[in-house]
């Protein structure tokens, strides 16, 4: 009997909410799904950071091998300039790639930060 009196009251509780209860709850619903979908846009982006930082990183690395290469080729016998050249322009597409990596690093982090303030100042 106690079970029928509790799922009585649980459908009573239910068929009795007012328009207003039922209107709070969806705004509820509609808060917590905007969130979770910030967070998941914010993890997005945060993802992308991490792929920007370590292009950025090769990118670096390779000016250093550039830079070796070209000091290799200035000390190789017998002398030849054109290699000099050759190495010299690699090391100055090495740096221009640093360039626009640390731009386009620098673009997803303004994202990600301004995601990260967006959350606080909504949530």
């Amino acid at each position: 009997m106690a079970t029928k009196k509790a799922t009585t009251s649980k459908y009573l509780d239910l068929i009795s909410k007012t328009s207003k209860d039922v209107e709070q709850e969806l705004i509820d619903l509609s808060v917590e799904q905007a969130q979770n979908t910030l967070e998941q846009g914010t993890l997005s982006v945060k993802s992308e950071l991490l792929k920007e930082q370590g292009l950025v990183k090769q990118a670096e690395i390779n000016v250093g091998n550039a830079e070796r290469d070209l000091n290799a080729a200035k000390a190789s016998q017998p002398f030849n300039v054109q290699a000099i050249l050759n190495a010299r322009v690699q090391v100055l597409k090495a740096k221009q790639t640093v360039e626009t990596a640390t731009s386009s690093l620098k673009q997803v982090q303004d994202a990600y930060d301004y995601l990260v303030s967006l959350k606080t100042e909504l949530f």
